[in-house]
């Protein structure tokens, strides 16, 4: 019973953010979708970027999140 509590509340979470607006997202391999502040990731990825470029990258404890999830990303290939 405790699983269809956890699941229920991350598919409310889900719709509380495509609600929210300026939200993107993309299907992740295991067919869930990764949801994200596309306006906040753009600062977060030119912040980092930057502090690389000035040999800062010890600012970060880890690199975006972002870039994580889009190695867990499904491709889609055209045809």
């Amino acid at each position: 019973m405790r699983s269809g509590v956890v699941g229920l509340k991350d598919y409310m979470r889900r719709l509380e953010r495509r609600a929210s607006g300026g939200w993107e997202s993309f299907e992740l391999l295991d067919g869930t979708r990764y949801f994200y502040d596309a306006q906040e990731t753009h600062k977060e990825l030119f912040l980092h970027a930057y502090d690389v470029q000035l040999g800062q990258a010890e600012k970060w404890t880890e690199p975006p999140e972002i870039y994580r999830k889009m190695c867990e990303a499904k491709i889609l290939l055209a045809s």
